[in-house]
């Protein structure tokens, strides 16, 4: 008995002096911590901001391509002030567009005693429009008319786009009738028609000096035996100062403008204040004299574009002192017939026409010649 109390009493011993140094070690662990110095804490810094300023683009470049970053309208100029108006759709003159740098691509120059010079303002991408086109009612390009002596010629205004200007440069080399602009291109309903049309009417200028300009779009047929024949006849009363086609509001004092922001006819009041439009042709099928076109490229430079092409021409022509003069009975813009009977040959142009119906169209007028 005595001996298992010395045993037992020298196991209490040995534990106690185990916690007895337990407890101290604790102590002394807990004393380093708080006598240890404060972790410095890290400063969160800001990330810098960074500012992206603009580059000029050179000149040279400006002919040959066109960034999605920057949407060239015109070539560079000198650096302006910079603007902190708000973008709207009212574009400015565009005396640096006419220059001849603004020309990528060009067609061959016409003949001396070229009589109609069609100018088609269409998309770079609408291949199969242009190909209707060149196989239907503009398959004799710059032929002599047998029973005239006159030709025509027909070009296609573009603007760049680097999604097909590979394309348009292959076309252009193999039919040398593609007219491309130093701007990007559009493709919503009427924007961007005005600055091709002008674009076409300045090149006419310089390289294109017809009798008569038709400005055209890529859904219009053109009966050009009867467009020619009928503009002679004109061309005996008088050659110049003619505006004519299927004129909007000739008979009622003007065209009413359009305030409703959703329509493609859209014009806002900072593009045109007055609640009224001077009469205009239908953009399917203006014609205008060689000196008129000289005229309108002449007072471009001075007078704001309107996008849509042909109240943009309507009021130059107003400002040139020109009435439009109504042939609605030539030019039909809803395209309401498909040339079957003789007294359909005595339409100059229709609108709206899909690129199928060009070649029905073309053969029907070919067969109305035999039978009429």
């Amino acid at each position: 008995m005595a001996l298992r109390l010395r045993v037992l009493g020298r196991k209490i011993r040995e534990n106690l002096a185990v916690f007895v140094v337990a407890f101290f070690l604790g102590i002394a662990f807990g004393l380093l911590i708080l006598c240890s110095p404060e972790t410095p804490k890290v400063k969160e810094e800001k990330p810098t901001d960074i500012r992206v300023t603009s580059v000029p683009v050179p000149e040279e470049l400006v002919s040959t391509q066109v960034t999605e970053v920057m949407e060239i309208t015109q070539e560079p100029t000198e650096p302006t002030e910079k603007k902190t108006e708000k973008p709207t759709r009212k574009i400015e003159p565009y005396p640096p567009l006419l220059k001849k740098k603004g020309f990528t691509i060009t067609p061959q120059d016409c003949p001396e005693d070229l009589f109609l010079l069609i100018i088609v303002v269409t998309s770079s991408r609408n291949f199969q429009a242009r190909k209707a086109i060149r196989k239907s009612w503009g398959e004799d390009n710059s032929k002599k008319n047998e029973t005239s002596n006159e030709s025509f010629r027909v070009v296609y205004v573009v603007g760049s786009d680097d999604d097909h200007d590979r394309l348009v440069k292959r076309e252009s080399k193999r039919y040398k009738d593609i007219l491309r602009g130093g701007f990007k291109d559009f493709y919503l309903k009427n924007e961007g028609h005005s600055v091709k049309v002008l674009f076409g009417l300045k090149w006419a200028t310089t390289a294109c000096k017809a009798k008569f300009v038709l400005k055209a779009t890529d859904e219009s047929f053109v009966n050009t035996d009867e467009l020619i024949s009928f503009l002679r006849k004109k061309n005996e009363d008088a050659n110049e100062g003619l505006y004519l086609g299927f004129c909007h509001g000739h008979d009622v004092g003007g065209a009413k403008v359009v305030r409703n922001e959703k329509s493609p006819w859209y014009i806002s009041e900072e593009e045109w204040p007055e609640n009224r439009l001077p009469p205009y042709a239908s953009g399917m099928g203006i014609t205008i004299s060689y000196d008129v076109v000289e005229k309108i490229v002449d007072l471009s430079v001075k007078e704001k574009l309107i996008h849509i092409d042909d109240v943009y021409l309507g009021i130059m022509a107003n400002k040139l002192s020109l009435q439009c003069m109504d042939e609605s009975n030539k030019f039909d813009t809803s395209y309401t017939t498909m040339l079957t009977e003789c007294e359909d040959m005595n339409f100059c142009v229709l609108g709206g026409v899909p690129p199928r119906d060009m070649y029905y169209l073309t053969q029907n007028v070919k067969n109305l010649k035999d039978i009429c």
